[in-house]
């Protein structure tokens, strides 16, 4: 690896909670207005950036989970549609430079899962590129602007609601409560005290320690799950205003949640609900055994077509040890 390129872990997220209000705002593109709890998850994909010669433009090497490298090719509904290329042209934009670099993304997180993958890239994305442009001299180029915190807070607001949380996580914690349309974020124990800090000095007693994952291959769309919340709206008691939506237009989901109760499961205590729009069922556990457990019930009772028991909280969170440069920006 050169001096240039550098390597981040991007996190899944949970929703702790998540509460919808009825009404879409046309500023905010026809979003609805949200209140929720964020938890970044260790369960991470890994995006590297490569600077290119200037005027070669971007060039995405995927590797799905358990699958060969892709590459998707630029104009293509694979390439266009990737929120890492979608993210690299909106930080070259906002800083007035072409956008030229290799990306690579390998993934460990589903799609359409209600996970934040997509989301979690693309902030990895922006915070490697602010780097590996920088330490190649592509902000020192005349006319060019050099990213500065809130350049990328909004150029993430732009591109996706959780983007923010995701972003702001390298510096601060997993836990967050998101507020607007999710753009708005303020970080449970952050490491810089200058930062919003939600009013909650009880955090520890309800921060999950482990939690298990019910995962399936064929994803849900949020748009999807959006417009049959409109149509059907929540189950009062839910945790996720989105369950019953996303339950209704994924039942399997229905059964891994059933099929969580203790008398199933062995697992006593654990709180069982939706993801985001889903349709990935959490199993809120005591810890990491009680996880593993989780997942093997789902598994054995084919209630998932993949499962994981993994950490919470955590954040996104950069390798250092490839790159010789990386301590003068830490």
């Amino acid at each position: 690896m050169s001096e240039f390129e550098f390597e981040y872990r991007c996190p899944a997220k949970i929703n702790l909670e998540l509460r919808v209000k009825k009404t879409r705002h046309p500023e905010w593109g026809n979003r609805h207005e949200i209140d929720t709890i964020y938890c970044g998850v260790e369960l991470c994909d890994f995006v590297e950036t490569h600077p290119r010669d200037e005027g070669t433009g971007l060039v995405l090497a995927l590797t799905p989970y358990y699958g060969k490298t892709l590459f998707p090719t630029p104009g293509s509904p694979e390439f266009e549609s990737n929120l890492v290329i979608r993210a690299a042209r909106a930080l070259a934009e906002a800083c007035h430079v072409s956008p030229d670099a290799r990306i690579d993304l390998t993934k460990r997180i589903p799609v359409a899962a209600g996970l934040g993958g997509g989301s979690s890239d693309a902030a990895g994305t922006l915070i490697a590129l602010t780097h590996s442009w920088g330490e190649a001299g592509k902000f020192d180029a005349p006319g060019a602007i050099s990213p500065s915190w809130d350049m990328l807070m909004s150029v993430a607001a732009k591109l996706g609601a959780d983007i923010p949380f995701f972003l702001g996580s390298i510096d601060e914690s997993g836990l967050a409560h998101g507020t607007g349309y999710g753009e708005k974020v303020e970080y449970y124990y952050p490491a810089r005290p200058t930062l919003p800090r939600p009013a909650d000095p009880e955090w520890e007693k309800w921060a999950p320690k482990a939690v298990a994952l019910a995962i399936y291959d064929d994803g849900l769309s949020t748009a999807d799950v959006y417009r049959r919340f409109d149509e059907i709206g929540a189950n009062p008691g839910d945790r996720n205003d989105l369950q019953r939506a996303a339950l209704d237009l994924h039942p399997r989901s229905a059964d891994a949640i059933t099929y969580s109760a203790p008398e199933y499961s062995g697992v006593e205590g654990a709180e069982v609900f939706i993801s985001g729009s889903g349709p990935t069922v959490v199993a809120l556990c005591s810890d990491k055994y009680d996880a593993e457990q989780m997942a093997r019930n789902w598994m054995e009772r084919h209630m998932a077509d993949r499962t994981e028991a993994v950490l919470a909280t955590t954040r996104m969170w950069p390798f250092p040890t490839k790159n010789p440069n990386f301590e003068k920006n830490y």
